[in-house]
């Protein structure tokens, strides 16, 4: 919700790499890219809740897990 020219979606485009917490491990995350809504829903499972409509997002930053 924070748009592909937010500083920190800036950052980590430039940087090409990232790291996420999850569930108190982190996960280094590589590739990083903006991509529009179908790309970003295809990528998701079925289970997950994607974000209301009325929100209007239209970019999501997508990034690949980094080989370990």
């Amino acid at each position: 919700m924070y748009g592909s020219r937010s500083d920190w979606v800036r950052n980590i485009l430039a940087s090409g790499t990232a790291r996420l917490l999850v569930d108190g491990k982190e996960v280094e995350l590589t590739a990083p890219r903006v991509v529009g809504r179908q790309e970003a829903f295809q990528a998701l499972a079925d289970d997950v809740t994607r974000p209301p409509k009325v929100l209007r997002i239209t970019e999501f930053l997508r990034m690949d897990l980094a080989a370990s």
